[in-house]
């Protein structure tokens, strides 16, 4: 990777005019700073054209028709023109120091694909937990971690904060034209895992890089945890995950360990959804 490689920022946003704003800031107080940031306006109706409208490059400000995270996300994906790309939600926010992080990483590991940290995690202005790692069970020997057939935590949920993840923008392109399916309402970046662990060597980080905020607004589909117990929003969520493991749970790249762990997860979602 040259010296000066180049990196561009992905944020898709949907009515977060205040929140999207912080995230810009976030990345502009980077160093190196940005060849660009795209934000990806997913059909705002809360001012974030007026509130972006002061600032000049490197913010790159996209405007396309309600579609969704995915969607949002594929569009600046497809836009971007740096060595690196990395991604950031519209309501999180990067610590400083974490692109220079990341780019060294990259740079001592030039056949990672992907680098990703940790974050803590907030609903609201609660510290709901202070690191995502530890929240999801990734264990590590050292400082950093690679991504193998080992990590049975994939059969539970994702394993990366997606505003942490920074990839080498060819080796995100591998996993196909939309890196993130747009069909999905729920978990798009758990998806995503799935392809990018299975077609690019990545690596993981304990450096605490970004902090990960969930709202109680619209913008969420299953909003803060008591919304989420509501019994319909359940039934959607487990549908959605039982979708996603079904996807994948035959690739034979898995290990013996994550492909019985799926099933387990397979049968668990479906009994579920049996009951309800």
């Amino acid at each position: 990777m040259p010296d000066t490689a180049s990196y561009s920022v992905i944020i898709p946003s949907f009515d977060r005019a205040a929140l999207v704003v912080q995230a810009v800031e976030s990345v502009l107080a980077q160093a190196p700073a940005p060849l660009e940031i795209i934000v990806v306006d997913d059909g705002s109706t809360d001012g974030t054209d007026r509130a972006l409208a002061g600032y000049g490059p490197p913010v790159r400000y996209v405007r396309q028709p309600n579609r969704g995270p995915s969607a949002a996300r594929n569009t600046g994906i497809a836009l971007a023109r740096g060595d690196l790309i990395a991604l950031l939600d519209s309501d999180d926010l990067w610590h400083p120091g974490k692109i220079a992080h990341d780019i060294a990483l990259l740079r001592a590991n030039p056949d990672a694909g992907m680098v990703a940290g940790d974050a803590d995690y907030y609903d609201g202005t609660h510290l709901r937990f202070a690191s995502w790692m530890r929240a999801v069970d990734v264990d590590f020997d050292g400082p950093t971690r690679g991504f193998g057939e080992d990590l049975v935590r994939l059969a539970k949920g994702p394993l990366c904060p997606t505003s942490t993840m920074v990839f080498r923008s060819r080796a995100l392109r591998r996993i196909g034209p939309r890196p993130f399916d747009p069909a999905l309402c729920y978990a798009e970046d758990w998806d995503m895992e799935f392809r990018l662990f299975a077609t690019v060597p990545c690596l993981f980080s304990q450096a605490l890089v970004a902090t990960c905020r969930q709202w109680p607004d619209h913008t969420r589909p299953f909003g803060l945890p008591d919304e989420a117990r509501l019994p319909d929003r359940v039934q959607r969520h487990d549908r959605n995950m039982l979708s996603i493991l079904r996807r994948y749970a035959d690739w034979q790249c898995w290990g013996t360990p994550l492909r019985a762990a799926m099933a387990r997860r397979i049968d668990w979602y479906s009994t579920e959804l049996e009951r309800a």
